[in-house]
């Protein structure tokens, strides 16, 4: 009866909480990306959702499988073959992995940010001594011309 109750329990678990990541995750993309369609986002959101409860399913069913955990229940040492202390080294092992990846993750994606914002700032700046340089241009042209008029005009008389 024990084991229904957690097998029942594995689908609202999966659902609400894929479901609520995917929602946080499109409210933050459609208030930050303004360029792209609320569309492409939804779509993206549904993808991610089915993806992540598709590979959560065949996880679970893999390790039943392979009897690390029996319908839900937590795995006494005996069935992993090792410590407590093992089992805790290898726990913080993995969370140490998962923080790296993800300290390396953020460095790239603020790397590549930095470098398309000092992109567009350049080009930016580019663009506006441009408009300087043009600016300066038609001050100029009437003065060559005036100037230019009256030397003719000067010639003359």
């Amino acid at each position: 009866m024990k084991n229904k109750k957690y097998g029942k329990a594995f689908w609202p678990i999966q659902i609400g909480g894929w479901g609520l990541l995917m929602v946080l995750t499109f409210w933050a993309k459609i208030l930050h990306d303004n360029d792209i369609s609320d569309s492409y986002f939804l779509v993206e959101g549904l993808i991610f959702f089915s993806l992540a409860i598709a590979t959560t399913t065949i996880l679970r069913s893999y390790l039943i499988k392979i009897r690390l955990i029996d319908d839900q229940s937590v795995p006494s040492h005996q069935h992993l073959g090792m410590s407590a202390l093992e089992i805790l080294v290898n726990y913080i092992n993995i969370t140490l992995y998962v923080i790296m990846w993800c300290v390396l993750y953020i460095v790239i994606k603020s790397s590549l940010k930095l470098r398309n914002e000092k992109i567009r700032r350049l080009e930016l700046e580019a663009a506006l001594k441009e408009a300087q340089l043009n600016t300066l241009k038609s001050q100029i042209n009437p003065h060559f011309m005036f100037n230019s008029l009256n030397n003719i005009r000067a010639l003359i008389l």
